[in-house]
């Protein structure tokens, strides 16, 4: 959709090399406000119940025990994020992932990587925002 900009966190490599599992997707600003998407994304998921929302909208998250089960693409990465309104998009600075476990990680922190592309009509490739240098 031209005029909106998606935000996605990718994962290379997983422990269990099927599964990505992640209790909480955020989205910050430099205010340190919490951003919520127009609508969750994912590279796959292990079917209802286990979308992308779980883990991303104001009703999902670690705390009411629902999580997003991710699957892997066609090229094998696993990924989960949101579309954003570009004035909304415009403010994200920061993001946060909290896995449910480590059967279904990250192998390494650092094969996070957190990615945006803008509908803008023309070209629309994924960008590199940032690599993931946190911990677990």
């Amino acid at each position: 959709v031209v005029g909106m900009i998606t935000y996605r966190v990718r994962c290379t490599s997983t422990t269990s090399g099927w599964a990505w599992d992640v209790a909480t997707l955020k989205f910050y600003s430099a205010a340190n406000t919490q951003i919520y998407p127009l609508h969750a994304i994912d590279s796959g998921n292990a079917g209802i119940g286990w979308g992308p929302e779980n883990a991303i909208t104001k009703e999902g998250g670690c705390d009411d025990g629902r999580h997003w089960g991710g699957r892997e693409d066609e090229i094998g990465d696993f990924w989960i994020g949101g579309i954003f309104s570009s004035d909304d998009a415009k403010d994200i600075t920061a993001v946060q992932v909290v896995e449910t476990s480590p059967r279904h990680g990250a192998i390494d922190p650092n094969d996070l990587i957190f990615e945006m592309k803008e509908e803008d009509g023309g070209c629309n490739e994924w960008k590199r925002v940032a690599r993931e240098e946190g911990h677990r």
